[in-house]
Formats: structure tokens, sequence, C-alpha cells
């Protein structure tokens, strides 16, 4: 069995609600805060975890790593994401510094009145270097089953698929989440496009988007792992987008695993 390690960065979320956004120079107090960590691969590990714990009996991969630059691993920061994966996840892999007692954190303003988010970013601490991920893929060696990395940067659909497709040449799957329009997965190298709408709880609205994507992502990985022979594309698909849709009508990411256990 194997280790599913994933790349990227992982912040310290503050959310806060209010009935409008601030015009500028001016004062606004919220209606609700939140503190949680946040960042792409902690939230898809977060729910990940769940989905291995709802199924035991399949176990191709035996546990999770995350592998993010972190603040001194005696700060109180640190103590505080290490804490709140409670010990699902391993951040043995994870590379600290320091002399840096400060995480990367973002500021959520979310607006109540266009029902929209507003996400301003701080990250004071040296990106990760190519050395020192080589030196992680080293000591792990061929007990990685899977590496996940976080990305972004196009403007829709087509555009990404078509990117990555003529980037990753030896990929056989391309997928790109888009919000309401759901999730488009393009085969390779065949090129063939599968769109999937998005899935929606009949009788709730979103009430929490950040990390929908994360999950969607934790879906798929769950199901390109777990179930790699026995769902077909479409079935993982529709499985990823529904637990995705499941989380925007829910705070945070709690229960996941048990709302989406019918589907298993």
């Amino acid at each position: 069995m194997k280790t599913l390690l994933a790349v990227g960065a992982c912040y310290l979320d503050t959310i806060l609600n209010v009935d409008h956004y601030p015009t500028e120079d001016s004062k606004l107090r919220a209606s609700s805060i939140l503190r949680r960590r946040g960042g792409n691969c902690p939230n898809t590990l977060e729910v990940l975890q769940q989905l291995l714990d709802a199924t035991p009996h399949i176990l191709p991969i035996s546990s999770l790593a995350l592998c993010a630059v972190l603040p001194s691993s005696s700060s109180p920061a640190y103590q505080e994401i290490k804490s709140s994966f409670a010990g699902s996840t391993s951040l043995r892999h994870c590379i600290c510094r320091e002399d840096c007692t400060e995480p990367a954190s973002s500021y959520i303003i979310r607006s109540k009145a266009v029902d929209s988010r507003t996400i301003i970013n701080y990250n004071g601490l040296r990106e990760m270097t190519v050395e020192e991920f080589v030196g992680v893929v080293d000591r792990l060696g061929k007990g990685i089953g899977w590496c996940h990395f976080e990305g972004n940067g196009y403007h829709n659909p087509e555009e990404c698929f078509r990117g990555q497709a003529a980037m990753a040449s030896n990929a056989s799957l391309s997928l790109c989440t888009w919000g309401e329009s759901g999730v488009t997965a393009g085969e390779l190298p065949s090129q063939k496009v599968t769109a999937c709408p998005a899935f929606k709880v009949e009788g709730h609205k979103a009430v929490d988007t950040v990390g929908a994507g994360d999950t969607f992502i934790a879906g798929m990985l769950f199901g390109l792992t777990c179930y790699a022979d026995d769902w077909t594309l479409n079935r993982k698909l529709l499985f990823a987008n529904e637990l995705a849709g499941r989380k925007v009508v829910q705070e945070g990411f709690r229960g996941l695993g048990s709302l989406i256990q019918h589907s298993l």
C-alpha cells in the first residue's frame, strides 16, 4: 500500500461574513467570523480522509501526506495547522521555515448582498525549491502511490484542457472545474471531451463555496485510486460533482464522508 502525497500551499483562513462590501475608507461590522486551516491541498486531504474512513475495506492508499512550506515547527501557527488534521495527515514531509513564525494567511470577506467573496492572501514564507521537493520524493521513494499538485491560470475549461493537453503529452486524463458550469474532462490522447453539470442539492442554496474545487478533487482522487477499474469516468465525475455540491450548502468540510455514503 502506498502514500498519496499532496504538494501545495497551506493557509490559515480568516473568514468574515458581512451584509455588504465596505466602501473605501469606511468601517463595517462583520456578522460572524470563522478561522480555519485552508489551502487547496490541505482541504482536499481533509475530505479524502473522510472518504477513506467511510470505505475501510478498500485500501489502495495507506496514508495521506502533505508537502507544504510551513512556519517554524515551534510556532503556534504550526501547532494549529497540525491539530487541524487530527493526526489523519502526515506533516513529516513539510518544509518548515524555522526563522518564520507567521503562516501563509488568507482573509476572506463574504458578502451576503451579492453572494460573492473577496480573498486577500499573505505569504511571507520562502517558496519551496526544486531541490527541497526532490529531497522529499527521494525520501519517500517507491512509497509514493500518487502525487497531486495544485495549479491554476486559465480563463475557461476549453482553454485549460487544450493547454494541459499540449504540455502533458503523457497524461491520460485532464479535468477542469468551472463553478456552476460543472466540470469538463478530457481523455488523452484521443482528446474526447466529457462535460458534467454541477450538482445542486434541491431546496438548499450555496452558503460556503470556499474549498468546493478542493472537494471535487478529493472525490476524483478517491475514484481514481479506490475505484480505478470499477467506476467509469462518468461515474467518477458524477460522484465528485455531488460531493462538491453537498459541500457548498454547508460551512466547512465536516461530515461530507457520511453524506456521500449512499454513492459508495
